[in-house]
């Protein structure tokens, strides 16, 4: 099904498939080699083309042939695509994929929605430019919000944006976080007065966003032991939506002309190194300690905190930050 033949003026070979043979129309894929970034794919994408293309291999003008056995294939990243090929043609892009569509604050009954590029449901749905989402779950009670991308309403040029109070699940088959057929792409805290609380927004990469929230306070006056403490006044968990990797934790603790610690850890790994002085999140300084930390959280979103048992009663922690995947 694939021949070479060597070309002696530039020492290499030459791959072509022949259309006739494999019984199936020629589609081209670009007029230049360099129109390929990035191809995988399974089937002949990795037994054959992938490699031609990756040696500069397929010359200009050559002709690839999309058999009824790549209509498997996944196409992670074309670009320079000649129009008489599309994406749908090469089996669909990547599950997951998300650029774009960042929710940040607006006013206490908005949000704003950056134009972007999604995945829904194995459907890829485009917002060509930023709007304004006005919020219609919003009730008097401290809570969080998320907004989602209605899979079921939106075409693939007009998204139709939502909100809700109900939690998304990470779904393993469409590598993102639901509800329902309707994927999660943003999230915001809302006050017990019905309003949404104002939050600074990190891009992190396209499906890691950070924001920046008010001081919530879960600790205060606790007396460090040497090890690892619940926080005595909340869980880290009541601030950080289900979602959530990572957490910026403001620590504070005194000890009058002696060293101080502070630090925090996931409960789930806390419980499996008992001694503070494990902590990769963790600062050591002398007398007053007021230390912005930042760390890993595990599915629970709840964290221990520490300090050395020498310290006097005052150790105490705020969330001022949680990072979430989407």
């Amino acid at each position: 099904m694939v021949a070479s033949s060597k070309d002696f003026s530039t020492g290499r070979e030459e791959y072509n498939t022949s259309a006739v043979a494999l019984g199936c129309p020629t589609h081209r894929f670009g007029s230049e080699t360099d129109d390929f970034t990035v191809i995988s794919a399974a089937g002949y994408f990795d037994d054959i083309f992938a490699p031609l293309i990756r040696d500069n291999l397929v010359r200009t003008g050559d002709m690839i042939n999309i058999t009824d056995s790549l209509k498997d294939a996944k196409i992670y990243r074309v670009t320079g695509l000649s129009p008489t090929v599309t994406i749908a043609e090469l089996g669909g892009p990547s599950p997951g994929v998300i650029s774009g569509y960042v929710v940040t604050y607006r006013s206490p009954t908005e949000v704003n929605v950056s134009a972007g590029v999604a995945d829904v449901n194995n459907n890829i749905i485009t917002l060509s430019s930023p709007v304004v989402h006005t919020m219609t779950s919003l009730v008097a009670v401290f809570d969080f919000h998320y907004i989602y991308i209605d899979a079921s309403a939106s075409t693939p040029t007009t998204p139709v944006i939502l909100d809700l109070s109900d939690e998304p699940a990470y779904n393993d088959v469409l590598q993102g976080w639901y509800n329902g057929l309707d994927r999660c792409i943003g999230v915001l805290n809302a006050d017990s007065f019905g309003n949404v609380e104002y939050f600074d927004t990190t891009i992190v990469s396209n499906v890691m966003i950070r924001n920046s929230i008010d001081h919530y306070q879960i600790a205060g006056g606790m007396n460090p032991s040497g090890g690892w403490q619940a926080p005595n006044m909340a869980p880290s968990s009541d601030f950080c939506p289900v979602q959530t990797t990572e957490i910026l934790i403001n620590l504070q603790n005194t000890d009058a002309a002696e060293h101080v610690l502070l630090g925090f850890a996931p409960v789930e790994s806390g419980t499996l190194k008992p001694l503070i002085l494990d902590s990769p999140t963790k600062w050591i300084g002398f007398d007053i300690l007021n230390s912005n930390i930042r760390g890993a959280c595990g599915p629970t979103r709840t964290i221990v905190i520490g300090g050395f048992d020498t310290n006097d009663n005052v150790l105490a922690a705020w969330v001022n930050e949680y990072g979430y995947s989407r």
